[in-house]
């Protein structure tokens, strides 16, 4: 998997970060059914660091499978790629939780939805949206509930928001 966050930039990272901060805070950071209690502890950390000075690529590759049950609860083989399914999941969670606050916050500034995952398979639905442009500010804030509310973001939402200038 590869992402194109167009809008990863030091403001927007920062308000990554925040984000992150604030689901600690509020014990809202999702502790993934796929990790042992040492990839929990350590998980939100590397995050974190990622977020601040890196990428999802990155996130993926400090992800080790020390991290991760073999098995979930149902007895399943936990997945061979977990970790870039944790890894992009979560860092486009908190991207565009980043970018929805930018917009909310900005009078004028509108979101709009781009492909950001490279795909020789693209869904006709997803694009669709593809181009579409956001500016109803009460929209975006149930779109940025919905997302910190949400344990599995990446399959809910395969495209990314963007801010539209």
């Amino acid at each position: 998997m590869q992402y194109v966050f167009e809008n990863l930039n030091n403001e927007t990272r920062a308000i990554m970060l925040e984000e992150i901060e604030l689901d600690l805070r509020e014990d809202k950071f999702f502790e993934l059914r796929s990790m042992n209690p040492y990839g929990i502890d350590k998980y939100p950390k590397i995050l974190k660091a990622c977020v601040q000075n890196s990428n999802a690529e990155t996130l993926a590759q400090l992800l080790p499978r020390s991290f991760f049950l073999a098995t979930n609860s149902a007895g399943r083989k936990t997945m061979n790629n977990i970790n870039e399914v944790v890894a992009y999941n979560d860092f486009n969670k908190y991207y565009t939780r980043a970018i929805l606050r930018k917009a909310i916050n900005n009078p004028g500034m509108d979101i709009q939805i781009y492909r950001a995952r490279l795909s020789e398979q693209r869904r006709p639905e997803s694009e669709r949206l593809v181009g579409t442009t956001y500016s109803d500010k009460p929209f975006m804030q149930k779109i940025a509930k919905f997302i910190s509310r949400s344990r599995n973001f990446i399959y809910t939402y395969k495209s990314i928001w963007v801010i539209k200038t």
